[in-house]
């Protein structure tokens, strides 16, 4: 014989199931299954998110590179041409921005 307290468990499964999913599977009264559906395929990135990405991808490794304890000793003479880099890429990263937000306007713009 099952011991009570697997009773309860599946008690509480079953008050779950029927007050919180069902609402939200929308059973119409039946538990019946639901069809498996394929996961959505991960969408390619545009040219210009590619972008945006490599560039993160670089002010994150030069914030790194600044955050690590022994940056002074490892990269002690590349800390003017690292911080001229890390400049850079954000007004690169803000140029970026700027002209996909126009470039959504324009497309917003002409799909009315």
């Amino acid at each position: 014989m099952f011991p009570p307290p697997f009773f309860a468990a599946c008690r509480v499964a079953q008050l779950y199931a029927v007050t919180i999913l069902a609402p939200t599977l929308h059973l119409h009264g039946t538990f019946t299954a639901m069809k498996a559906t394929k996961p959505a395929k991960p969408r390619k990135l545009s040219f210009k998110e590619a972008q945006i990405d490599g560039v993160d991808a670089e002010i994150a490794r030069i914030e790194g590179l600044f955050a690590s304890p022994d940056f002074h000793r490892t990269h002690a003479t590349q800390t003017r041409r690292l911080t001229a880099d890390l400049a850079a890429a954000k007004e690169n990263l803000a140029k970026l921005y700027a002209r996909w937000e126009e470039l959504e306007a324009t497309k917003a713009g002409s799909e009315k």
